[in-house]
């Protein structure tokens, strides 16, 4: 017989509903543990990583602007050694050769220059600026007493950059143009017996040897590092450096003072940021310097990787530890939990009817006591459960009763809102149809008269009869038409009444005037709708008997002060009008207008008052509490 493996199936399953927070307390507390650990060692890391970053920038900036100024004091000295030893052969040169004939000149010279490899050219130019004799026979018979070098050589001595001081590029020898734009000069008096001027000496130093010696200043610092030295001029041009930046003008922070010195974290022109150190040359002896600024720097990528390194390390290890913590919290949590688990399984097993008791856990711990409260809950609510039981049965009778008295209640309350419909027809009929046909009726019985008395009158009278046909017939239209379209219900009463006032006085061509606000446009239910109604009948009233020039309305929502102290809102509708008025209390037998809108009025709650004089007009008021 062939074995049976067992199903890993359960088995992943219980594993994973006990590492579910949402089905173990143990999970949740060991999770969030683990989080808690998780953000702990991940803000340790950062401040970590950003106090050792902070302290190798001062330690590597401090670092590089010292070697930066080693390499400035070095350039300034060497270029004031080199000046120095050419006045020396400068008074050689006056004892010597000066003298003798050119080609004894040129041989001193070129000794000279051999015995310095760093010299890529010398000459010898006399008291007038003319070049006598030339390594090499370059720029010989030249004139160069309009230069720089000559007039400031045959002072003190000079030390330029050729590149700055020269406009004209023709006069520089070919050989001296190599190197990273241009070269230094040196210039140095040749006096007759240490007192007169008989010339100048010049030689030019090759740009070789001046990035050996910044290459030499700094390759301590190179080793192993992505190190780079710059030389920049005072125009911002480099003057040394790498291949991409050589003759380049960039703009870089810090003071350009001669002397200044400083470090800081700056991002170049190629995007990317480095640590550096610079120093602003500021001479040596009487040399006072070329103005150059000595750089060096280090991507930020290499000189603070050890710190990134170490900030890692730490978020390794403490994360670690976290994890270990929360593994531990997990076990913990879940042996101190088995009497909670014990009580869930017995509650689960109440729940789905399995069982009727719940299991409490021997003991005296948390568990235990909360397992002992919820069994007598679950006592308590068993017997509740009985109870309610017997208690639906007897509700179940009553609301049967109930269903039966509500029904015939609905009946009732169907008759009373048919009711109310047929009052509210009858009353639209008599606003429209009733006025019609008694004016249709009174003119049918004043042309009956007319047959008989006047019958050249009667075609007058029947384009009379005609019009209030006419006119009955477009107002039972429209009363159908507002039977079939509500408007107050979609667009709310303010704007409804709106609308009906701007027909009104479109047709009547009496002056209305509306001031509405925001909760009459808000109101949009059967009661704004009896308004409406009422706003209605009262501009009927005002076009067949006030005779008035001007309607003055208003729907507004304002605080009525109640009896007791009590406050609560109210909407006012007013109609106003400038008519000829009437006497309120005199009876108006065959008018039931008035009685009408009083009828509607108290169908919604709402009080109406009407005042009016003989000659000053009419006003209705309708207060309606919201």
């Amino acid at each position: 017989m062939t074995p049976v493996t067992p199903r890993k199936g359960p088995i992943l399953n219980r594993l994973l509903e006990r590492l579910s927070p949402r089905r173990s307390l143990a999970a949740a507390i060991g999770w969030t543990l683990a989080v808690l650990f998780f953000a702990g060692a991940y803000l340790a890391s950062l401040w970590v990583g950003n106090l050792a970053r902070k302290r190798l920038e001062d330690q590597t900036g401090a670092l590089y602007q010292q070697y930066a100024l080693q390499v400035s004091n070095a350039l300034d000295s060497s270029l004031y050694d080199r000046l120095q030893w050419l006045r020396a052969m400068g008074d050689v040169f006056a004892t010597r050769v000066a003298a003798e004939g050119p080609a004894r000149q040129r041989a001193l010279l070129e000794r000279w220059q051999a015995s310095l490899p760093e010299l890529d050219w010398m000459a010898y130019a006399d008291a007038n600026g003319k070049v006598l004799v030339a390594t090499g026979g370059r720029t010989e018979g030249e004139q160069v007493d309009r230069r720089r070098f000559s007039a400031a050589g045959a002072q003190e001595g000079w030390i330029g950059d050729v590149r700055a001081a020269e406009p004209a590029d023709d006069a520089l020898p070919p050989t001296a143009k190599g190197g990273a734009g241009g070269f230094v000069e040196l210039t140095a008096p040749v006096r007759d017996g240490g007192t007169g001027l008989i010339g100048v000496i010049s030689a030019h130093l090759s740009w070789r040897w001046v990035t050996a010696l910044e290459e030499d200043l700094t390759e301590a610092l190179k080793s192993g590092r992505a190190v780079e030295s710059l030389v920049v001029d005072r125009d911002g041009r480099v003057v040394i450096g790498p291949r991409a930046l050589a003759g380049k003008i960039i703009d870089l922070p810090g003071d350009r003072v001669a002397g200044a010195v400083g470090r800081l974290v700056h991002r170049w022109a190629d995007g990317e940021e480095y640590v550096s150190g610079y120093a602003v040359s500021d001479g040596a002896g009487t040399f006072p310097g070329l103005g150059w600024t000595v750089w060096v720097r280090e991507p930020t990528s290499t000189a603070f990787a050890a710190a990134r390194e170490l900030e890692h390390k730490i978020f390794a290890g403490l994360l670690l530890l976290g994890l270990i913590g929360a593994v531990i919290g997990i076990a913990s949590t879940a042996r101190r939990m088995r009497g909670l688990a014990a009580i869930a399984r017995s509650a689960d097993a109440i729940r789905l009817g399995d069982a009727n008791v719940l299991v409490v856990p021997p003991g005296a711990d948390e568990a235990a006591r909360i397992g002992a409260s919820l069994r007598t809950l679950v006592d308590g609510l068993q017997r509740e459960r009985a109870s309610l039981r017997a208690l639906n049965a007897e509700l179940d009778t009553r609301v049967a009763a109930r269903t039966r008295e509500v029904e015939r209640m609905s009946e009732e309350n169907k008759y009373a809102a048919v009711v109310r419909e047929r009052l509210r027809m009858g009353r639209d009929l008599h606003d429209t149809l009733a006025h019609s046909l008694m004016a249709l009726l009174t003119e049918i019985r004043l042309l009956r008269k007319l047959a008989d008395t006047s019958p050249g009158s009667l075609r007058e009278e029947l384009m009379n009869a005609e019009t209030a046909a006419q006119n009955g017939l477009r107002e039972a239209r429209a009363a159908i038409a507002a039977l079939r379209y509500n408007a107050v219900r979609d667009i709310g009463l303010g704007a409804s009444l709106a609308q009906l006032l701007k027909r009104f006085e479109e047709r009547k061509g009496v002056a209305v005037v509306l001031e509405r606000d925001q909760g009459a446009d808000a109101l949009a239910d059967s009661r704004a709708e009896t308004l409406y109604r009422i706003v209605e009948e009262a501009l009927h009233n005002v076009d067949r008997h006030a005779g008035a020039t001007r309607v003055e309305a208003a729907a507004r929502v304002e605080r009525r002060e109640l009896a007791g102290g009590a406050a609560t809102d109210a909407l006012v509708v007013t109609i106003a009008d400038d008519g000829r008025g009437f006497d309120v209390d005199a009876l108006q037998p065959g008018h039931y207008g008035l009685r009408g809108m009083r009828e509607q009025a108290e169908l919604i709650g709402a009080r109406l008052d009407v005042s009016s004089r003989l000659g000053q007009g009419t006003r209705v008021t309708i207060e309606m509490p919201v």
